[in-house]
């Protein structure tokens, strides 16, 4: 069983969550909205996290399913520094490429591979 968090439950990180969550993992869910958050996990086994630095606590794989680069920018300058080292980070939001390029970059800054 991995342990795996989703930043984001819109459509695609609902989903997915899902989607992890009845393959056996031990899924950790977090929203901007946290109300969304707990009912998500209410009703799909997954758990709801307050806040992103425990959300990412201890997971080994962070995913993110936010709306656009401000989104995306703002959670993980939340996330990224207090993300387990070695822990692999998936960025899965609909951002510009200039985005995914910076993402790259702050992840790399701080270790990550």
């Amino acid at each position: 069983m991995k342990r795996l968090a989703i930043l984001g439950l819109g459509t695609m990180g609902a989903g997915v969550a899902n989607r992890l969550v009845a393959a056996g993992n031990d899924v950790s869910v977090w929203n901007r909205t946290s109300s969304v958050a707990k009912a998500f996990a209410s009703s799909s086994g997954a758990r709801a996290a307050d806040d992103i630095a425990s959300e990412v606590d201890g997971a080994e794989m962070v995913f993110s399913f936010l709306t656009d680069d401000v989104a995306s920018d703002l959670v993980w300058a939340q996330a990224l520094p207090v993300c387990p080292a070695g822990a692999i980070l998936v960025e899965c939001s609909t951002i510009s490429p200039d985005r995914a390029a910076e993402f790259v970059n702050q992840a790399t800054g701080l270790g990550f591979a």
